[in-house]
């Protein structure tokens, strides 16, 4: 088989293929004889990681490894797929449980990046600033949606809204600097108005957790800083309109058992 062959048939899912297969950490992997002289041969002939992504999703009929890496570590050689073959239960897909975190936090934040606009925008009407001095928070950069460790996500429930949306702005932003939330958070709680210092100090203090609790309208959850963020009930009718009814159901019951599934997890454990 010759290199092209191999690199243009070949999709790698998850993990970073060890540049030695005898080193300890290949021990990790169950892998069958047919498929360890395919990775011996990868081994061999495919030096650096650049050369695995520049030719990820091409041809995937002709060979697909699939390594599916459960929560708690565990990694399992899916094998082959064959051509028409059913393989339903290796897909990702938006109900796996990574996903359907990832779509909570991003469309929670979202709604709370708009709902705190909206309230700079009523406190400070014609104090606002324009063009560069503009009070406004902008899109932050995504990795605290897109990082799905455990441990990083428990943690994230209490993580109050200052640092939330202190992180760093999206790169596609170009005019300011990637600290703009940052300075924005910053000049807003320090506000010389002790009215509006206070209000933004108190609104900044709100946990994830409790931001979550309010949107899928839990009962005991009154917090008046966040009073007019949109609940879920709010938006479910569009979400379901693009979501469709089976996926809006799944993605109302994780909402509301959110933080004991990410609670009852356990960390995945270092691999020296």
């Amino acid at each position: 088989m010759s290199q092209s062959n191999i690199n243009n048939s070949l999709s790698f899912d998850h993990i970073e293929i060890p540049s030695d297969l005898s080193s300890p950490r290949s021990s990790d992997y169950e892998i069958d004889s047919g498929m360890l002289n395919d990775f011996n041969i990868l081994a061999n002939e495919m030096t650096n990681e650049e050369k695995i992504n520049n030719n990820i999703e091409k041809n995937k009929d002709k060979l697909i490894i699939d390594i599916n890496i459960s929560e708690d570590g565990n990694k399992k050689v899916l094998g082959r797929k064959k051509k028409g073959e059913d393989n339903s239960k290796s897909h990702h897909t938006k109900f796996s449980d990574d996903n359907t975190r990832r779509k909570i936090k991003r469309i929670l934040m979202s709604e709370l990046q708009d709902f705190i606009n909206q309230k700079i925008e009523e406190i400070y009407g014609d104090d606002i600033g324009e063009g560069m001095i503009k009070k406004r928070l902008m899109k932050l950069c995504q990795k605290q949606i897109s990082n799905a460790s455990i441990e990083y996500n428990q943690k994230f429930l209490n993580k109050i809204l200052k640092d939330i949306f202190s992180e760093k702005v999206t790169g596609r932003v170009t005019n300011f600097s990637l600290d703009r939330n940052k300075e924005i958070v910053e000049e807003l709680i320090n506000d010389e108005c002790k009215e509006r210092g206070n209000y933004f100090k108190g609104l900044f203090n709100v946990t994830f957790l409790d931001c979550l609790k309010y949107f899928r309208g839990d009962d005991d959850i009154n917090i008046e800083y966040i009073k007019g963020l949109n609940k879920f009930s709010d938006i479910k009718g569009n979400f379901e309109e693009k979501e469709g009814k089976d996926f809006t159901k799944h993605f109302s019951l994780y909402l509301k058992n959110y933080e004991k599934i990410i609670i009852n997890k356990k960390p995945r454990k270092c691999q020296k």
